[in-house]
């Protein structure tokens, strides 16, 4: 498959490759690197990009509901606004990365790390963050609603005016933690 005279298939070499608005649903591209492309606003809805390579890459408004991004890479690359609902982020490696009303609903991020990103006002509706590492994120205003944080690592997150109705946070950890004027949260980790 060709797109925009780039050669898209597994183990593809796309390094800082323009793939913005590109119609890419269910491509199998697992383990590409795309370090730095321009992915804004690509749809890339049931992708395999397991163990794909996308530090630096710009994925803002990129529609990747329901994707495989198991083991990704996706440091520093920005995400703000794409819509990862139902997808499969097990072990993807999202430190620092930009996250910002970005909606994960019914995510799978399972032993994710988070350590670091930016995930203010995003949607995290009945998503699996179990023994995810979200040490020092930024979850400002985001919607935890139903959320699964059990044995997590929330050390130094910020959850200031975050949703945490219905969360289970058995087990997590959250020493230096913020919850201020969060919704839900009663000072006890448990079922909130």
């Amino acid at each position: 498959m060709e797109v925009n005279g780039y050669e898209i298939k597994f183990r593809a070499q796309l390094r800082y490759a323009d793939l913005s608005h590109a119609n890419l649903t269910g491509v199998q591209i697992f383990e590409a690197n795309l370090t730095g492309a321009n992915l804004t606003g690509a749809n890339l809805s049931r992708a395999n990009l397991s163990r794909a390579e996308l530090h630096n890459a710009d994925l803002s408004g990129a529609d990747l509901s329901g994707a495989d991004l198991t083991d990704a890479n996706l440091h520093y690359a920005n995400l703000s606004g794409a819509d990862l609902s139902r997808a499969n982020l097990t072990r993807a490696f999202l430190m620092s990365t930009r996250l910002v009303g970005a909606n994960f609903y019914n995510a799978d991020l399972f032993l994710a790390m988070l350590e670091g990103a930016h995930c203010d006002k995003a949607n995290f509706t009945g998503a699996s963050l179990v023994q995810a590492k979200l040490k020092r994120a930024s979850l400002v205003g985001a919607n935890l609603t139903g959320a699964e944080l059990r044995s997590a690592d929330l050390d130094d997150a910020d959850f200031t005016r975050a949703n945490l109705t219905g969360a289970n946070l058995r087990m997590a950890t959250s020493f230096g933690a913020k919850f201020d004027r969060s919704i839900g949260y009663k000072g006890e980790l448990g079922y909130l």
